[in-house]
């Protein structure tokens, strides 16, 4: 029997929430029409470790994780006992507050980088690293691989670029990922930044990362690594740890505090000095001191419990399963990119009958699932092992039809592929 994820009740809030937010969402992964509209939930109200519960009370593993920040789990016990100490202290205050020395100190001894600049979205430390990197070396052209967040500079590059001054879109470039040709082609002596995140799913291609970053060291060009989904996930030291290569520059925010919200803008000293005199970076809510008690007290955790080991374990270990079972029953349409604590399926079906019929599969054995895994330290043996087991049931089904019976077993809309 279908469970009741979507009725009237969350069709009235949804048409309600439409008058009032421009797509209802504040992040464009949430919007409903990413998902199998009028079957799966649209509002969750309720999490603890890798479960969440929808407003109708079904309750469902959570492998999205607030997509990304949930590294330990919602309502962490020891997190929510660190906010809980310091909301009884103050939020915000007058002059600094004593724990932001506190957490440069930890970020200086686990990342290695020079000096740091709090603040609270990924976009805010992104667009200051382009800012710092212009005034350091006097130039204007960015070469960019990745997303980056919404400000003018980034989202020029971006489909949905209406608004954006013609200026900003004749100086930012893209380049493909592991494509060393294609960088080579485009960074030249104009060149003020390179801004990339230094693994995405793919495998990164170590001559790739290595000559990028000699030819910046070379031509002055300031390298930043955006490590937001692997700073705090891969290893506390990021992704330029692992890879032993550091940039100027790094950005970090999604899982450094376990869904508070801070951002973190890291580097050497030469480069973020100039934030004392030269270049203008403040916001009052950089030093809010929830989000900053939530870092220090989720750091801790991560080093103490080797937490990230077991996370990245637990997920290889996944992977593996999943491609035994792709085997198992000879599926070729669906494969797996990624590393242990977040990897995609990549479905080979551009109408996304196979994306939305898996997420509705995995709905009905009460997983919520949008193509990508994305794991906590909640995520156990027991959880896994339901991922697996509902896996199992659906690459079976897939294997005995077609797409066309495939997409005649959906009950919701198809999901939609809404570039950025």
């Amino acid at each position: 029997m279908t469970k009741n994820f979507f009725n009237n009740k969350s069709f009235k809030i949804f048409k309600k929430g439409e008058k009032y937010i421009p797509g209802l969402v504040q992040t464009f992964a949430k919007n409903p029409f990413q998902f199998s509209f009028g079957f799966s939930p649209i509002f969750l109200n309720k999490g603890k470790g890798c479960y969440v519960s929808d407003i109708n009370g079904n309750k469902l593993i959570d492998t999205i994780m607030g997509i990304g920040p949930l590294i330990l789990g919602y309502n962490n016990k020891i997190i929510n006992k660190a906010i809980k100490s310091q909301i009884n202290k103050g939020i915000i205050f007058s002059l600094t507050n004593p724990q932001e020395v506190e957490l440069a100190e930890i970020l200086n001894r686990e990342t290695k980088f020079d000096m740091f600049k709090f603040s609270k979205t990924g976009a805010d430390v992104t667009s200051a690293a382009i800012r710092l990197s212009r005034a350091y070396n006097g130039r204007e052209k960015i070469l960019s691989c990745g997303y980056h967040g919404w400000h003018d500079w980034s989202a020029a590059s971006l489909k949905r670029n209406n608004g954006i001054p013609k200026y900003s879109k004749k100086i930012i470039q893209k380049f493909e990922y592991n494509n060393l040709k294609d960088f080579l082609n485009k960074v030249d002596n104009k060149t003020a930044a390179v801004i990339m995140e230094p693994i995405i799913f793919e495998k990164p291609n170590l001559k790739f990362l290595k000559t990028i970053r000699q030819i910046t060291r070379q031509k002055k060009i300031v390298l930043i690594f955006d490590e937001m989904w692997t700073g705090f996930r891969l290893d506390i030291g990021g992704a330029s740890k692992i890879l032993n290569i550091k940039p100027d520059l790094v950005c970090y925010s999604k899982a450094i505090a376990n869904g508070m919200p801070i951002s973190v803008l890291g580097g050497s000293k030469k480069i973020m000095n100039l934030l004392d005199k030269d270049v203008f970076f403040y916001t009052t809510f950089g030093a809010e001191t929830l989000s900053i008690s939530s870092a220090i007290a989720t750091i801790k955790l991560l080093k103490r419990d080797k937490v990230l080991q077991k996370i990245n374990s637990r997920g290889e270990n996944l992977i593996k399963n999943i491609n035994k079972l792709i085997n198992k029953h000879n599926v070729t349409s669906v494969s797996i990119q990624g590393y242990g604590s977040r990897f995609r399926f990549i479905l080979n079906d551009k109408k996304n009958i196979l994306k939305t019929f898996m997420h509705e599969q995995y709905l009905k054995n009460n997983i919520l699932w949008n193509g990508i895994i994305t794991l906590s330290y909640s995520h156990k043996n027991k959880e896994l092992k339901k991922i697996i087991d509902a896996t199992d049931k659906i690459l079976k089904k897939i294997s005995k039809h077609s797409l066309s019976e495939l997409n005649y077993q959906i009950k919701g809309k198809l999901i939609k592929s809404r570039p950025l």
